[in-house]
C-alpha cells in the first residue's frame, strides 16, 4: 500500500499530511533556500519516504530516416506547398484556361452575361480583337461595346444548348 493510500485510509491521516505540508511551506517562508531544504527533508523523512534520484544520460538512439525527414520543418513546409498547389492552384488555373478558351470561341448570336450582370447577344465578334459588340435591348436595338474579359459566361438553355441554336 502506498503512503498516500495509508494517509487516506487512516482516521486523521489527511490532517497529518496537511500539517506536514504546512510545516514544509512555513520553513520555506521563514528562511528561504535553507528552509526549503529543511522542509523537503522533513516532508520525506518524517513520512518515512526514502528518495533516491539517479540522473543518467539516456543511451543514444538512431531515429531512422523517416524521423529525420519528418523532424525537419522545411520538409513539412514543402509538403504543405505541394498540397496547396495540387488542391488550389492547379484547379484554379485549369478553370481560368477553360474560361479563356470559351471567350475565344464566342461568335455572333451567342447569348452572354457580363461581369456586371448585363444580358446580351453578341452582334459583332472578330477573332483578333479583344472587343465585342453586344445587343442588350431587342426592341430598341441598343448595342454596347465591351471587352472579352468582361464576359462572365455564355448563357445556355436547360438542354445545354445555346439559346440561339
Amino acid at each position: 500500500m502506498s503512503l498516500l493510500a495509508g494517509f487516506w485510509a487512516t482516521p486523521g491521516g489527511w490532517e497529518a499530511l496537511l500539517e506536514l505540508f504546512s510545516e514544509k511551506f512555513l520553513c520555506c517562508q521563514l528562511s528561504g533556500l535553507a528552509g526549503l531544504r529543511r522542509g523537503i527533508e522533513l516532508m520525506f523523512h518524517h513520512a518515512g519516504w526514502t528518495m533516491v534520484v539517479l540522473a543518467q544520460e539516456a543511451p543514444a538512439q538512431n531515429p531512422g530516416p523517416a524521423a529525420e525527414i519528418l523532424g525537419n520543418p522545411l520538409y513539412m513546409v514543402g509538403v504543405l506547398g505541394l498540397m496547396f498547389w495540387f488542391m488550389i492552384l492547379r484547379p484554379q488555373n485549369r478553370k481560368r484556361r477553360e474560361h479563356e478558351a470559351e471567350l475565344k470561341k464566342l461568335k455572333v448570336h451567342d447569348r452572354v452575361v457580363t461581369a456586371g450582370g448585363i444580358l446580351g447577344t453578341v452582334v459583332e465578334a472578330t477573332a483578333d480583337s479583344d472587343e465585342l459588340m453586344i445587343r442588350i435591348d431587342e426592341a430598341n436595338n441598343t448595342r454596347m461595346r465591351i471587352l472579352r474579359s468582361a464576359i462572365s459566361r455564355k448563357v445556355t438553355d436547360s438542354a445545354g444548348l445555346t439559346a440561339e441554336s
